[in-house]
């Protein structure tokens, strides 16, 4: 009876110590890319499972995702995106519109890789998972 009393009261201090949402926790982190032009858009870079998508006006595609558990429930890094080398842009017909690539210098072909030219769409939050959702608008055809 005793040996019975030990071990109940050890898996209750066991289950008590351990914090299923703190170690469950975590968020993931979708990064899109919004069409605001009035013409469809293809889109392709470098981790992209399909040679390219398109993006009809207005829609938006995810480029990448990302995602941290162990109850670090922070904002994701913006860091994470820089795991693209390129991104590029082409019309219906597959011209070239506007490259980014990661380790430009100049502000046109690096702006994607920028922080600031993100916006923060919308923060979901479903138990203990948090999803941060950021878009960048392609607001001209032209690069």
């Amino acid at each position: 009876m005793g040996r019975l009393f030990i071990i109940g009261f050890a898996s209750l201090i066991l289950f008590s110590a351990c914090d299923p949402d703190k170690w469950l926790s975590g968020y993931s982190a979708l990064w899109y890319v919004k069409n605001t032009t009035d013409i469809s858009l293809k889109i392709s870079h470098s981790r992209m499972r399909t040679e390219y998508q398109i993006i009809a006006p207005g829609d938006s595609v995810c480029i990448f995702t990302t995602g941290r558990l162990l109850g670090d429930n922070e904002l994701p890094p913006f860091d994470d995106i820089l795991a693209l080398d390129n991104i590029s842009v082409y019309d219906e017909e597959g011209n070239v519109l506007q490259e980014w690539h990661q380790g430009s210098n100049t502000v046109e072909e690096y702006s994607i890789f920028r922080e600031e030219e993100w916006r923060h769409y919308k923060e979901h939050i479903s138990g203990p998972e948090y999803a941060f959702i950021w878009v960048y608008d392609i607001h001209s055809a032209e690069p």
